[in-house]
C-alpha cells in the first residue's frame, strides 16, 4: 500500500490532532504531508503547538520508515583482489581507521615493532595504531627524536598489520555494508532512531564544531548561542519544528541552520554509518586477528566478567 494513501485514523494520532485535521479536510498521510510542506499546518483551527509537534514527528518517523522499506538492498562487496587498491583510497582508509578508533586498538598490536620504536611512539602520544597506520615516512620523521631507520621500521610494521588483518577487514567491511544497506541508505535514515542516537552523538562530539565558528549566518548563530547551544552536537538532533520554536528564529534562519546541519551529516555520512556498526563487527575483527585461545579468554572476561 502506498503510504500516502494511509488514513490518518491509522496513524495513532491523538484525538485532538486527528479531529482538527478531519475538519480541515485532511484524511490521508499524503494530504497531511502536503499540508505540512505548504506551511499551513499551524493555521489549522485549534491546532496548538503540541498537536503540530505531534503531527510533524509522525511525518518524520513514517517518512524514514518508508525510506528504509524501499531502500535498494544491493551492497558493495569487497573482495581480496580489490583490497589493496581499496585500502589506498580515502574511503578505505576511513573505514579501517574508524574500525580501529572505535575500540582504541593499541600500538602494541603492531608486530615486529622494536622497543625503541614502541617507546618513541608512546612518548610522543602515538598510543594507538590509528595514530600512525597511514603516516608515510616523511610524516613519521616529523615526530620528535625519530630517525630514518625507526621510521622505516614503523611503516613496515603498519604495512604488515594491514596485510595480516586483510581477511578480518574485508569481513568487517562486507558485514557493515550488509547491515548499513539493510538498515539505512544514509545517516538521515537513522538520525532519529533511538538505537543509534548515542553512537551518532558520540561521533559528532568527537568531530564537533563550536557554534561561534560555524559557517552560518550571524543572526541564527547569535540566537543559538543566546539559547545556550554552544556546539553542533547540541543541535544535531534538533528538528525543523524545534528550531522554529526557538526565539527569533524565522524561516530564513531555520533554513540556513538546517542546510548547514545537512552539509555536515552528508560530509560525515560514511564515517558515521561505519561508526554505528563498528561495535557489531568488532567481535568479527577480534576473532580473525587474534589467536583462538586469546579470543576465548577475551570472551570469558567480557561475557562472564570472570578473572582469567
Amino acid at each position: 500500500m502506498n503510504i500516502n494513501n494511509l488514513p490518518i485514523d491509522e496513524l495513532d494520532l491523538s484525538a485532538r490532532s486527528r479531529n482538527c485535521l478531519h475538519r480541515a479536510g485532511v484524511f490521508t498521510f499524503g494530504e497531511m504531508v502536503e499540508l505540512y510542506k505548504n506551511g499551513a499546518l499551524e493555521s489549522v483551527p485549534n491546532m496548538g503547538a503540541k498537536s503540530v509537534d505531534e503531527v510533524v514527528r509522525k511525518i518524520e518517523m513514517l517518512s524514514n520508515e518508508n525510506t528504509l522499506e524501499n531502500a535498494d538492498t544491493d551492497a558493495t562487496v569487497l573482495t581480496a583482489e580489490d583490497f589493496d587498491e581499496w585500502a589506498k583510497t580515502d574511503s578505505g582508509k576511513d573505514f579501517i581507521l574508524t574500525l580501529l578508533e572505535a575500540h582504541n586498538t593499541e600500538i602494541g598490536k603492531l608486530s615486529n615493532l622494536s622497543s625503541k620504536a614502541y617507546n618513541l611512539l608512546v612518548f610522543n602520544g602515538k598510543k594507538y595504531i590509528s595514530d600512525v597506520l597511514f603516516l608515510d615516512k616523511s610524516k613519521l620523521m616529523e615526530i620528535k627524536m625519530m630517525d630514518a631507520f625507526t621510521a622505516t621500521e614503523i611503516t613496515m610494521s603498519c604495512s604488515d598489520y594491514i596485510k595480516t588483518s586483510k581477511n578480518a577487514i574485508i569481513t568487517a567491511f562486507n558485514e557493515s555494508q550488509n547491515k548499513s544497506t539493510k538498515n539505512s541508505k544514509s545517516v538521515f535514515d537513522i538520525l532519529h532512531s533511538p538505537q543509534y542516537r548515542e553512537k551518532i552523538l558520540a561521533y559528532v562530539k568527537s568531530n564537533d564544531i563550536f557554534i561561534g565558528e560555524w559557517n552560518i549566518d550571524n543572526r541564527p548563530k547569535n540566537q543559538l548561542l543566546k539559547c545556550g547551544f554552544t556546539h553542533l552536537s547540541d543541535i544535531i538532533f534538533t528538528t525543523e519544528m524545534e528550531f522554529y520554536n526557538l526565539p527569533a528564529m524565522g524561516k530564513t534562519s531555520v533554513d540556513n541552520v538546517l542546510e548547514k546541519q545537512k552539509e555536515y551529516l552528508e560530509l560525515h555520512n560514511e564515517r558515521i554509518l561505519a561508526f554505528c556498526v563498528a561495535k557489531v563487527i568488532f567481535l568479527l575483527f577480534l576473532l580473525m586477528t587474534i589467536s583462538k585461545s586469546k579470543f576465548y579468554l577475551y570472551m570469558l572476561k567480557t561475557t562472564f566478567m570472570v578473572s582469567v
